[in-house]
């Protein structure tokens, strides 16, 4: 191990992991088109700030609403800013996501959809409702009246076919009607698709284990134990969450052997553990930067195992030895975890350095074993990302 820092010293290159960040651009206030990268996020988060990069590496710059225009992600994907006051004073002020753009352009923001007509005028197309003096709720058509007074250059929707279309929430399909109706330059959006992106390596770990069981009469506490190990991970990238974010699969076949003596006066005992195990823990990793912290459930599962309990019975001077029936360890036992790292680059991928602590218990084992592991693990991403 002692390699170890001074590979860090030499590994000065950051890594970069699969991301939301689509190309894209923003037109300022003042009506300047600016290139870069657009954090993919959910209309939900859009509509608050739009996360600019200018290069994929830089770090990300937050433009409100108050500061630019509108933004438009991998092309495909328009956001513009928009204000409106409903009638019960609810203002709704960000970037509205464009759902069809033509001479009249609908727009949503959640779950309700507006309408801007040609001299930018908005108004609210989703049904509302106005509160009446004795509780109750009633309608609100105002946004089908407008629809009405807006599409009267199209013959051919007729007042009854808007109702319909309106009462079933059939927005898009009437604004694509009508656009096309009047020969209207038409724009509609396509779904941008990011796929889950999943890296793999191998890793490599040095264990110290605590191990402490409860007899009929004592509580027996086992000394450290180091333990090495290895195996496989998976990192898995899940599109539309921030992008710090992953979630991490990992499998590791560890050994333990352990033996303690108990001295309780005219009765000893010794205790002989011997065991393979697979650690198969799922956490999640946020980092910051270099650094990550991983916090998560820890699954053991037993391989093999060979427990002994012998016991040794001082009377009138003879020494009587029996062994004592002891019931094995459960074959899966789950726990908590929580760690923390550091993410490098060397010769291209990713690796890192890992120190992490995990407890894992058998409630319904009568002996309740618990397994208290420190680990420090180095990993390697096999795959490019």
């Amino acid at each position: 191990m002692r390699f170890l820092p001074l590979l860090f010293l030499l590994i000065v290159i950051s890594a970069q992991g699969q991301t939301n960040f689509l190309k894209g651009y923003y037109i300022s206030s003042e009506g300047d088109t600016v290139q870069g990268y657009i954090d993919y996020r959910s209309e939900q988060r859009n509509f608050k700030v739009c996360v600019f990069r200018k290069t994929i590496d830089d770090n990300p710059l937050l433009l409100y609403p108050t500061q630019i225009r509108s933004f438009v992600v991998d092309n495909t994907d328009f956001y513009e800013i928009q204000s409106y006051m409903n009638k019960k004073g609810q203002v709704y002020f960000g970037f509205f996501r464009v759902v069809l753009k033509g001479k009249l352009t609908l727009l949503r923001f959640r779950n309700l959809y507006f309408a801007k007509k040609p001299d930018g005028g908005v108004f609210q197309v989703t049904k509302g409702f106005d509160e009446l003096d004795n509780g109750k709720l009633r309608p609100d058509y105002r946004g089908l009246g407008l629809l009405k007074a807006n599409m009267t250059d199209c013959p051919s929707i007729t007042s009854g076919y808007i109702e319909t279309e309106y009462n079933a929430n059939r927005y898009l399909g009437l604004f694509r009607k009508y656009n096309n109706c009047i020969g209207a330059p038409l724009y509609e959006p396509k779904p941008i698709v990011i796929k889950p992106h999943l890296d793999w390596g191998i890793q490599f770990s040095t264990s110290m284990v605590n191990l402490t069981m409860l007899t009929p009469l004592t509580q027996v506490k086992f000394d450290p134990t180091i333990s090495i190990g290895g195996g496989i991970f998976a990192s898995v990238f899940v599109p539309k969450v921030n992008e710090k974010v992953r979630l991490m699969l990992e499998a590791t076949y560890r050994y333990y052997k352990g033996y303690q003596y108990v001295d309780l006066n005219t009765i000893k005992y010794d205790f002989f553990v011997d065991y393979s195990y697979l650690n198969v823990p799922i956490a999640v990793r946020y980092s910051f930067g270099h650094l990550f912290v991983d916090v998560g459930i820890q699954n053991q599962i037993i391989v093999n195992q060979d427990l002994r309990w012998r016991t040794e019975d001082l009377q009138q001077g003879s020494v009587y030895t029996e062994d004592q029936p002891i019931e094995s360890f459960r074959s899966l036992s789950y726990g908590l975890l929580a760690g923390v790292g550091v993410k490098v680059k060397a010769f291209d991928h990713p690796l890192c350095a890992l120190v992490r602590f995990s407890q894992v218990k058998s409630p319904t084992h009568p002996n309740t074993p618990t397994f208290q592991t420190l680990d420090f693990s180095l990993s390697f991403q096999l795959s490019r990302n």
